[in-house]
């Protein structure tokens, strides 16, 4: 005896060939994404890659359809049975923040950072130091701030790196007081500097560090 579908699953389409990335193709992603004909262009080219979760299976099943017919390869998936991964969520992060819902962009990036994405925990810190430029979806926090970077820094992410490099550098003007700590800044530095980065190698420089 088949089991009646829960009325409260949600699903996920994930595309895996975008196929000929007709013209009716991208219209229909911009339409599932609420974003520009360019950024869905975009988008599709990026594949593979999730284009929707947090769908009811009817609708899922009919931009599903709709798709395939379109010549693009797409799995319809499970929420519930198949979690998200980190780049997963990152991709959705940044779909939704095409889409202009902040709400649900902050959401699937701290889903990522939490999952070890190293650019979505640089992101989430510069959420808490207060340098990205998109609504307020949370207040200042400095220490958070450095907790995040930290861990994407730990990871060899260069940007993050590179930020506590300044973050902590009683030479620049984005230092606090409160967290100046010369010999974190070298050492940031210097690994930034180590991946070739110039910038770190000037701040070295200026600290009156030889690289």
């Amino acid at each position: 005896m088949m089991m009646a579908q829960k009325s409260n699953s949600i699903y996920r389409i994930y595309l895996e060939e975008a196929g000929s990335q007709s013209p009716e193709l991208v219209e229909l992603v911009k339409e599932i994404l609420g974003c520009t004909l360019k950024e869905a262009g975009f988008l599709i080219r990026l594949t593979p890659r999730v284009i929707k979760d947090g769908l009811p299976l009817d609708i899922a099943q009919k931009y599903v359809n709709e798709m395939r017919r379109l010549g693009a390869t797409v799995s319809i998936i499970s929420s519930e049975k198949k979690p998200l991964t980190a780049e997963e969520c990152n991709a959705l992060a940044f779909q939704y923040h095409l889409a202009k819902d902040y709400a649900k962009h902050f959401e699937y990036f701290v889903k990522a950072a939490q999952l070890g994405h190293a650019p979505s925990q640089h992101e989430l810190g510069g959420y808490y130091w207060g340098w990205n430029n998109v609504p307020k979806m949370v207040d200042p926090d400095k220490n958070t701030a450095i907790i995040w970077l930290t861990r994407s820094a730990e990871q060899g992410y260069l940007e993050s790196q590179r930020a506590l490099g300044a973050f902590y550098n009683p030479l620049s003007s984005f230092c606090d007081k409160d967290i100046m700590d010369k010999d974190k800044t070298i050492y940031w530095l210097t690994k930034a500097a180590g991946q070739g980065d110039k910038k770190a190698k000037q701040s070295l420089k200026e600290l009156g560090v030889t690289v």
